[in-house]
């Protein structure tokens, strides 16, 4: 292992990395309400079955799943589960699975919690957020219970700034993994650089891997960077950060509760310490000299001889780092303070999307460099033509919807932030409206009507009023500016 000269070894990040939650209705009424959802579902699935066929949308087809927000509804199922919708922080999965299947062990709902969801919110909270939706989609007169979780996945994770392992050190790893006697290891390279260590499969896994090098080949995770900072990591973004991972599926949780339970997730959250410790304890860094690790790669030590090696390192020599990553610290899982500051789009990664735009443009055009404006003409052109719309116009509409997501996210959690998003969707709505509001453009009405929503008016009321005398608060700093506010010619 590498000890970086400049950074002391730091551990930056510690949580919950994914979270697959299953949802068993157990009352009547709630399954009834369950089933009119899936009628809902169907209609949207397909019309996105039939704009796959067409290649429209690949992806799947957006819509407003109730008061939730925007999600996006998938052409394809997975398993039972026939209707699969998706935003930025969860995956939901909806299965056609009738109420009592499998005397009662057989979900109908499944969420997946995406990483960033977790980490910037908080597990426990994002967690909470998502069982107080599905409390109310399925609500209930009877005093039943509405339903029944089940904990399918858990990874839990632990990022070490400071620190590089390098390819001799797949000999200085012991394991304790009563399978036979034996767990599956892997060494990963990128050409001839290691990029992490995997043990085990299936149930238990265990991954150690540079997380730093994973973010700057994936631009949509730079946000943990910033996470990072707050932890004391450097705002140069140089230093690297290995992150160790433990993933444990339902047939191995199984092993740690007793007896049935309402909601397996809170009962583990409650041991989450003590979870991290046990699972990340199969594995142990021994600090073995480069001399012991090649005698151990040349096959000059018997079984007894490594075992007593090893033991004598672990008392002589221990590792300080890996004591740390086995212990769970509350520090790291404290509420962030602004999650929809992390949502805005960084320079950065607007950075790495034109890149990303140059270099397709310059092969769909065979090296021409007047392929890039070609095909910026070509979208504007398009605009103008289908919706009436300047490129500008198109932009601002994308940062209203942004604007008002982070919004009403942020009343919702009840955070106390540095920067008031209500009042920046008024000032962007109050340059748009005059020009858009009749175009019928379909994404600019959404963002109208959530915008009137959240401020408790009508959209003809929103229309009407003077937003500079009605909200003035919005446009204090620009009370000595004249022209309206993100006014821009068209392109």
């Amino acid at each position: 292992m590498k000890i970086d000269k400049t950074f002391a070894p730091t551990i930056v990040h510690q949580g919950v990395d994914t979270l697959l939650v299953s949802y068993v209705i157990m009352n009547q009424e709630s399954y009834n309400k369950y089933k009119a959802m899936l009628i809902k579902l169907d209609s949207i699935k397909d019309e996105a079955i039939e704009k796959n066929r067409s290649f429209d949308f690949a992806s799947g087809v957006p819509f407003d799943f109730y008061t939730y927000g925007r999600f996006m509804m998938l052409p394809t199922g997975k398993g039972r589960y026939k209707y699969i919708i998706m935003n930025d922080d969860i995956t939901i999965d909806f299965s056609t699975v009738v109420m009592g299947a499998n005397n009662y062990d057989t979900p109908q709902i499944r969420v997946e919690f995406r990483s960033k969801f977790l980490s910037l919110l908080g597990y426990k909270k994002a967690y909470a957020t998502v069982l107080a939706m599905l409390n109310q989609l399925l609500s209930s007169d009877s005093e039943l219970q509405l339903f029944k979780t089940q904990l399918m996945r858990i990874d839990l994770c632990t990022d070490v700034a400071g620190i590089e392992y390098t390819p001799i050190d797949k000999f200085r790893f012991q394991t304790r993994f009563k399978n036979h006697g034996h767990m599956e290891f892997i060494e990963h390279m990128q050409y001839n650089r290691l990029t992490g260590f995997s043990f085990g499969k299936g149930d238990y896994m265990c991954r150690i891997y540079d997380k730093r090098l994973e973010i700057n080949n994936n631009a949509s995770k730079l946000w943990l960077t910033t996470n990072w900072t707050r932890n004391g990591y450097p705002q140069s973004n140089k230093v690297p950060v290995w992150r160790h991972e433990t993933q444990m599926r339902r047939p191995y949780l199984k092993r740690f509760k007793n007896g049935a339970l309402d909601d397996e997730v809170e009962y583990f959250f409650k041991m989450i310490g003590k979870l991290w410790s046990f699972s990340i304890g199969k594995l142990t860094y021994v600090d073995l000299k480069e001399s012991h690790c090649l005698k151990i790669m040349n096959g000059e030590y018997t079984p007894d001889a490594l075992r007593q090696q090893m033991h004598r390192t672990k008392i002589d020599n221990p590792s300080l780092i890996w004591d740390s990553v086995q212990l769970w610290d509350s520090k790291y899982h404290e509420l962030p303070f602004d999650y929809g500051s992390f949502s805005e789009r960084s320079y950065s990664t607007a950075k790495r999307m034109c890149k990303s735009f140059i270099s397709t443009a310059y092969k769909a055009g065979r090296g021409d460099p007047m392929e890039v404006l070609n095909i910026i003409d070509t979208v504007q052109y398009e605009l103008a033509e289908q919706y009436g719309l300047s490129l500008h116009d198109y932009g601002n509409i994308k940062l209203l919807s942004s604007f008002i997501d982070n919004s009403q996210y942020i009343t919702k959690n009840g955070f106390t932030v540095d920067v008031d998003y209500s009042s920046l969707a008024i000032k962007l709505y109050s340059g748009l409206v005059s020009r858009v509001a009749d175009l019928g453009y379909s994404e600019y009405n959404r963002a109208e009507y959530r915008l009137a929503s959240l401020l408790n008016k009508t959209v003809d009321e929103l229309r009407s009023c003077d937003l500079n005398a009605e909200f003035a608060y919005a446009f204090q700093d620009e009370k000595n500016k004249t022209e309206p506010i993100y006014e821009m010619e068209y392109v």
